[in-house]
C-alpha cells in the first residue's frame, strides 16, 4: 500500500489501482486469518458453526472477498488495454479520473454482492455451517464462474489484444 501510495502522485492510474488491489488482498488475508479460518489458530471453534447469522455472514464474506480480489486484475488490465490502444482519449477519456475508476470498481463489487446472495441461505445444522444440496451446488458454480472463468476469459481477451497490437506496431516500425 505504501509503495502504491507513492505512485499516486503521477498522472497514471497504476498507483490507484495497485492500492485498490493491495487493500482488497489485505482485507482477504485478514478476514481469512481472523474470521473465516481462525480455528484452531485463534478460536477453539469455527466461528461459522456458532449460529446461523455468523454462518451466513462468514460464508457470504468469504465468497465476496475472494471474488473481489479476482476482479481487480481485470480492471487493471482493462485500464492498461484502453490506455495502450486508445491512450485514454476520445471515448475512454473517462478512465483518466480516479473517481470514475472507483465507480467502476464499486459497480463491479455491487454486482458481485448481488450475485453472492445465495450464500446468505446457509445455516447451522448439527454444529456445522451448511445448506441444502441445491444451494451448495449453485453457490459453488457461481463462485467458480465469478472467481475463475469470467475473469480469466476477460484477462485473456484483453492481453491477447494488447499483444497483437504491440506486435502490429513493432512490425510497422521495421
Amino acid at each position: 500500500i505504501l509503495i502504491f501510495r507513492r505512485l499516486m502522485r503521477y498522472s497514471n492510474n497504476m498507483g490507484f489501482l495497485g492500492m485498490c488491489q493491495s487493500i482488497i488482498d489485505l482485507t482477504l488475508l485478514l478476514s481469512f486469518l481472523f474470521l473465516i479460518r481462525s480455528s484452531p489458530l485463534i478460536f477453539p471453534k469455527n466461528l461459522a458453526d456458532l449460529n446461523d447469522n455468523l454462518c451466513r455472514f462468514l460464508t457470504y464474506l468469504r465468497r465476496f472477498v475472494i471474488h473481489a480480489s479476482s476482479w481487480i486484475p481485470v480492471v487493471i488490465t482493462f485500464d492498461r488495454f484502453t490506455f495502450v490502444l486508445f491512450g485514454h482519449n476520445h471515448g475512454f477519456k473517462f478512465m483518466k479520473k480516479k473517481f470514475n475508476l472507483f465507480s467502476i470498481i464499486f459497480g463491479i463489487f455491487l454486482i458481485i454482492a448481488l450475485v453472492d446472495i445465495p450464500n446468505l441461505l446457509f445455516y447451522v445444522k448439527d454444529d456445522l455451517c451448511t445448506a441444502s444440496f441445491a444451494i451448495i451446488i449453485v453457490t459453488d458454480v457461481i463462485s467458480i464462474t465469478f472467481r475463475t472463468y469470467i475473469p480469466f476469459t476477460l484477462l485473456f481477451l484483453f492481453n491477447s489484444c494488447l499483444i497483437r497490437a504491440t506486435f502490429k506496431t513493432w512490425r510497422s516500425r521495421q
